[in-house]
């Protein structure tokens, strides 16, 4: 437990907050991985959107990691046979695995003055890959199913379209259950057939999960990756700041699903061979706005993720699983400033669907000490959330930043899964 003197109001209701989610968490048992990337991109998005506004960045770049995925990786890469693929899940059963890199590039444009403060707008373009794998005992249900099938998007449509609960039941239950049993049952055309055969490695071949039983140990692993470019316009006057991003997204993703067989079989937990099967190209917008109030008090809002229109879509018309989903955001905080030392405690939320409100609040002090108007600082920040203690210390030196971070759980496990302790890494250059 962590003793807090002279607590302020937002703090205590947080750190409240933060307790009922974890009644929340217990009280949930299904772990489901695109809900859990959901959350834990917001979880990283919130470090980057505690950085000072107004400082727009020329190069901004992140890594986010748990420290065994790349062994995980290796270890599946490795796993030849069914004893090793066993050995594999046991060894990781019940944790899962971050990882996520960033990458932005800002070109500024002339500031102008309108609205009683001036405006600072730039162009960006920005890189986003991220993955969470998650290992454990799952209930296989058409989904699981389906994502275990390593076929194209065409294909996985038709098995969603035709694959019922009870024939889910029948495969789950009927040993040597192949494609022929499979096509024949959903009443597949031949093209459907001959793709079916093609993805699972010929005709006759036993489908993924037959007879498992109700649950199985698998690897739930999920991909997705964001190419943005744009532009963005800073607001700042005396007491008022904000910004306005739009901007292009093309977005594609992946689930893949491995079974004890197919970690032995072909060794790849993400399928980047069908990652630009739903690749998408959508009009979106943020908008944040924030106002200073009181003496030393801030606060900002944003909405985020706001999607205006559906540009390109893949040939074959299929949707990324994540499609866009609008977020939201607020966050205040109190600055302190003696001489060369500024406090500044905050508290703040995120939330989306997807997730409970409770897992999105957080609450944390930075602690700077700076010298030349803070062009040369070093700041210590300590924040808490539903999961994590986050440990970050930056550096500033004139136009460069460089931050790392520490997720330390404060959980043992949410939904039967183990918490991971993430790293990451941060390099910005401004201007």
């Amino acid at each position: 437990m962590f003793k807090m003197k002279k607590k302020s109001i937002l703090t205590k209701a947080a750190l409240a907050t933060l307790m009922v989610g974890q009644v929340a968490y217990a009280a949930d048992a299904d772990y489901n991985v695109l809900d859990r990337f959901r959350l834990m991109e917001d979880k990283f998005q919130t470090q980057e959107f505690l950085r000072e506004p107004g400082h727009d960045f020329l190069i901004d770049m992140s890594v986010y990691a748990n420290t065994d995925i790349m062994e995980l990786a290796s270890d599946v890469s490795d796993a030849e046979d069914s004893t090793a693929a066993a050995e594999v899940l046991s060894e990781y059963a019940d944790t899962e695995q971050n990882l996520r890199v960033n990458v932005e590039v800002g070109v500024p444009l002339p500031s102008f003055s309108a609205f009683k403060g001036t405006i600072s707008p730039s162009v960006r373009l920005g890189v986003n890959v991220g993955s969470l794998i998650g290992i454990g005992e799952e209930d296989i249900e058409s989904d699981t199913l389906i994502a275990a099938i390593p076929g194209n998007a065409e294909l996985k449509t038709a098995l969603e379209g035709k694959l019922t609960n009870s024939i889910v039941q029948t495969i789950i239950t009927t040993p040597g259950y192949d494609t022929d049993n499979l096509a024949t049952d959903l009443g597949l055309s031949a093209s459907e057939k001959a793709a079916l055969e093609d993805a699972l490695g010929g005709p006759s071949t036993v489908i993924p999960f037959a007879g498992s039983g109700q649950t199985a140990a698998i690897i739930d692993a999920y991909v997705k990756a964001d190419v943005t470019a744009g532009l963005n316009f800073d607001y700042k006057n005396e007491n008022h700041f904000g910004g306005l991003s739009l901007y292009g997204l093309y977005r594609a993703d992946v689930r893949r699903v491995l079974d004890q067989d197919a970690i032995a079989g072909d060794g790849d937990a993400i399928d980047t061979e069908n990652l630009d099967q739903n690749m998408t190209l959508y009009a979106m917008a943020d908008i944040t706005y924030g106002f200073n109030w009181l003496t030393n008090f801030r606060t900002m809002f944003k909405i985020q993720d706001i999607a205006l229109a559906t540009i390109i879509e893949s040939d074959e018309g299929y949707l990324p699983i994540y499609e866009p989903e609008v977020g939201y955001r607020m966050h205040t905080d109190y600055s302190f400033d003696l001489s060369n030392l500024k406090l500044r405690p905050f508290v703040g939320f995120h939330m989306r669907d997807g997730y409970d409100f409770a897992d999105g609040v957080y609450a944390g002090t930075d602690v700077m000490l700076h010298v030349w108007k803070q062009r040369i600082a070093l700041t210590l920040r300590g924040m808490v959330d539903s999961e994590h203690l986050t440990l970050t210390p930056r550096f500033k030196l004139g136009f460069m930043d460089f931050m790392y971070s520490l997720k330390q759980p404060i959980t043992s496990e949410v939904k039967g899964v183990e918490i991971a302790t993430i790293h990451s890494v941060n390099f910005r250059l401004h201007f």
